[in-house]
């Protein structure tokens, strides 16, 4: 699969302070890839240098395989809604990405009104972007964002300050762009279980370090929900799940702890047996996981991205 973001070593340093220092994330072609962290952590800085609003201290990156440094235009594949958007209070959603499509020398018939109708802002008609609410705002910045055609769009905590509906619809917004498009997508949100519904990968900043980067499907395989249970001989207890109890979707952790990803609902269904048969264990209790449970494990403290 062909990566379209990798970052090498990236670094960004104000004075003493490291904003960023090392970092080395990985987005493949498709990915919906969500960044993490706290304020201050360091992904605004990292999708700044991503977008050449700012300059590394140190380390480089290549875009869709190319060095960035060596292929200035390369940029012009990304399409970014930072912070908040640029927008022309004075102007109708239509006027500003004229506006857009003008400095990009774009002259298609319809496709000012192509990119309204992407955005459900088609009805705005000659309502000033003063006179929009937040979550307008954001999507006329996303349709901004989208002129040119980028094959990657980077999007700064795009849902902040919206209502549970607005997040829902600019979600369904960004997947509809990652499947019918194919647009490649880095959104940072402080939101994680809006975010566990629809990223691919993510990558966890904390002190301007990227501490964790995986797939979803593989962190939702490590934390799923499972029985955990604790005994200093674990070899019966797996005779038994297996011969009487037909359990075999279970992992032995070490050798006094094991984890059980059936019976969730009932987990009597199995303690009740084992002390039935006189198989000791010290504790079988459920353990449930999320990804503000990791985020929280990984940081060792409260989610304020």
């Amino acid at each position: 699969m062909q990566s379209v973001i990798e970052t090498h070593n990236l670094s960004k340093q104000y004075g003493s302070v490291h904003a960023l220092n090392q970092v080395n994330i990985s987005v493949d072609q498709g990915d919906i890839y969500g960044l993490i962290g706290r304020n201050g952590a360091g992904k605004t800085t990292l999708m700044k240098i991503i977008n050449r609003q700012i300059l590394a201290s140190e380390g480089s990156f290549d875009i869709l395989g190319e060095n960035v440094t060596r292929n200035d235009n390369i940029s012009l594949r990304i399409g970014t809604l930072i912070e908040a958007p640029g927008l022309y209070l004075d102007l109708t959603a239509y006027q500003n990405i004229a506006l857009k499509c003008q400095l990009a020398g774009i002259r298609r018939p319809g496709y000012i009104e192509e990119l309204l109708h992407l955005v459900n802002l088609a009805d705005t008609g000659r309502k000033r972007a003063k006179n929009f609410s937040l979550g307008m705002k954001q999507r006329l910045g996303l349709a901004i964002a989208l002129v040119g055609d980028p094959d990657i769009l980077l999007l700064d905590e795009p849902t902040n300050g919206m209502d549970p509906q607005g997040i829902a619809e600019f979600r369904q917004m960004i997947l509809r762009l990652n499947r019918e498009r194919h647009i490649s997508v880095v959104i940072s949100s402080h939101i994680l279980g809006e975010l566990s519904k629809f990223i691919t990968k993510l990558g966890i900043i904390h002190e301007g370090q990227l501490i964790k980067e995986a797939r979803l499907s593989d962190l939702e395989h490590e934390n799923q929900d499972h029985l955990t249970i604790k005994a200093a001989d674990l070899k019966p207890i797996v005779a038994f799940l297996e011969d009487q109890l037909h359990i075999t979707n279970f992992t032995v952790i070490s050798p006094t702890e094991l984890h059980i990803f059936e019976h969730l609902q009932a987990p009597e269904s199995i303690s009740h047996p084992l002390i039935k048969a006189g198989i000791l264990f010290d504790t079988l209790e459920l353990d449930r996981h999320s990804l503000e449970d990791m985020f929280l494990t990984l940081t060792g403290g409260a989610v304020h991205a």
